[in-house]
């Protein structure tokens, strides 16, 4: 199993569901999901399907990707467009950040935090 969990059932789902697709949104799906993958995250990373979409979660939902989202609040690459893979990573980043930062704030059984987040660079750093 590897760091993303592509080795094990819930990244075969993921596999799956990008599958399902041809040519074009096929190629993009598979570059989204190698650009999330390529941002150099602490831990282990949960890639699976939530709400019918692929999912990475580390201390909750991370970010989810799909063919078309509709959804109040998602952002949205058309598809008459490169993806603009420098944008997704800094938002893998910062929603890495904002899980962490809440986790931080409630340190398991009085626990001290064990990651910090640069905020100018968004890259982790092990306290």
């Amino acid at each position: 199993m590897g760091k993303f969990g592509g080795m094990g059932t819930r990244g075969r789902e993921i596999n799956d569901y990008i599958g399902q697709f041809s040519g074009l949104v096929k190629k993009r799906l598979e570059l989204m999901r190698k650009t999330i993958e390529a941002v150099q995250l602490p831990g282990t990373i949960e890639s699976t399907l939530a709400y019918q979409m692929p999912t990475y979660k580390l201390n909750g939902n991370l970010v989810h990707f799909e063919k078309y989202v509709w959804a109040k609040g998602s952002v949205q690459f058309p598809h008459t467009q490169p993806l603009p893979v420098d944008l997704i990573k800094k938002i893998v980043r910062f929603r890495l950040q904002e899980n962490i930062s809440r986790t931080m704030a409630k340190p398991p059984c009085g626990g001290q935090p064990y990651l910090k987040i640069d905020r100018l660079s968004l890259k982790p750093a092990l306290v």
